[in-house]
């Protein structure tokens, strides 16, 4: 397939090595164009790594997850099989908590929200027994 540029569209002959410069000696002279600077990079910096360090990346699946002090009883108010969701903190402490589905009623979710808000957890821990915060989730029924 042969494609030609329209007629109304000037081309610019290609350059040669000889004629490249504007002052008729090869590799000197003042061009012109868009492009700024020059220079060759090696392709190398300060930020090389190779992906290894201490520890095992992945799931997380060693941290042991939160427990909770006592049984968790479902609110009075809310009938039904729900799942809630506790963020437990490093010190046992719960700091949100999700419901799903959230009760119909206004009352009964702040009610919903203080009892849950209240439990207390034995905090999840990594592998060499440091507390870190982690999410608990469990369903109820009532």
């Amino acid at each position: 397939m042969d494609v030609t540029p329209p007629a109304d569209v000037a081309v610019a002959p290609a350059a040669s090595p000889d004629t490249a410069s504007a002052s008729g000696t090869n590799g000197t002279g003042s061009g012109t164009g868009p492009g700024t600077g020059g220079g060759v990079g090696a392709g190398s910096g300060p930020g090389v790594g190779n992906d290894s360090g201490p520890g095992r990346g992945g799931d997380a699946a060693y941290i042991t997850q939160p427990d909770p002090r006592t049984v968790l009883l479902p609110a009075d108010c809310y009938k039904g099989r729900y799942i809630v969701r506790f963020w437990v903190e490093a010190d046992g402490s719960v700091s949100r908590v999700m419901v799903e589905p959230p009760p119909k009623s206004g009352g009964c979710r702040r009610e919903v929200q203080d009892k849950m808000m209240g439990y207390q957890f034995h905090p999840a821990r990594t592998r060499d027994g440091r507390a870190v915060a982690a999410v608990y989730q469990v369903q109820l029924t009532r």
